[in-house]
């Protein structure tokens, strides 16, 4: 068997929180910029971004450090990385993931129906912003065990 350095799983896991998060973030500063009425803004740009970073600390961070405890637990080798990811994110956690992309492209769609393209944009900056604070887990978790024992 092939051994997978533990850091490649754990670093594949936290690029699955970041890699959303700096899409979320991306798109919904984009959106913004190109708003017609930009001016007054800025308390609800920092509004989201402190609810999204308060959600990603306290709620999602309690889900990524469950998930790092088990991906640290599981044997490294290529025949389980599949399972392994599996056996992290649990079929609860995969469900998940696969409702909020259906929520975030349903919801999104239907709010650029309703006439609502700046309330999309600070969900986008809230929820981008909670990913990325909750992603910081995978990467410490890495730094933690990249360090000498």
């Amino acid at each position: 068997m092939t051994a997978i350095a533990k850091n490649t799983t754990l670093t594949i896991m936290g690029s699955m929180w970041t890699i959303p998060g700096i899409i979320l973030l991306s798109l919904g500063s984009l959106s913004l910029i190109g708003s017609a009425n930009v001016q007054g803004l800025g308390f609800y740009v920092v509004a989201a971004l402190a609810i999204g970073a308060l959600k990603g600390s306290f709620v999602l961070a309690r889900s990524a450090k469950r998930s790092l405890a088990i991906a640290k637990d599981l044997e490294d080798t290529q025949e389980n990385i599949l399972l392994g990811w599996y056996k992290a994110l649990g079929w609860k956690g995969l469900l998940l993931i696969a409702l909020m992309v259906l929520l975030g492209v349903t919801l999104g769609n239907w709010l650029d129906a309703n006439g609502q393209a700046l309330f999309r944009s600070l969900l986008r900056l809230t929820i981008g912003s909670a990913l990325l604070i909750g992603s910081t887990i995978f990467w410490r978790g890495i730094a933690s065990s990249a360090e000498p024992a």
